[in-house]
């Protein structure tokens, strides 16, 4: 499923695959990538029980860019933030 969501202001892409019942798995895209190439893999997850959560990093894949350039800490508030 592809689908939205608010996360540190911004409205984010991502996708969810696995039954509401598995096991919560955050998978993140490296730099310059989307969820859209995790997608295999968050496929095999679900088979095995795992609900996977892929966003697109803001910038990145579906999700617009921040409203100003991000460091490596600003990305690391964003993944907690879309965790909660």
């Amino acid at each position: 499923m592809s689908e939205r969501v608010q996360a540190h202001g911004l409205s984010v892409h991502h996708r969810v695959m696995g039954a509401a019942d598995g096991a919560p798995l955050i998978l993140l895209h490296g730099w310059g990538a989307s969820s859209e190439l995790l997608t295999p893999l968050g496929e095999r997850l679900a088979r095995r029980g795992v609900r996977a959560f892929m966003p697109d990093l803001p910038g990145f894949g579906q999700t617009p860019p921040p409203p100003e350039p991000w460091d490596v800490f600003a990305y690391a508030r964003f993944a907690l933030a879309y965790a909660d």
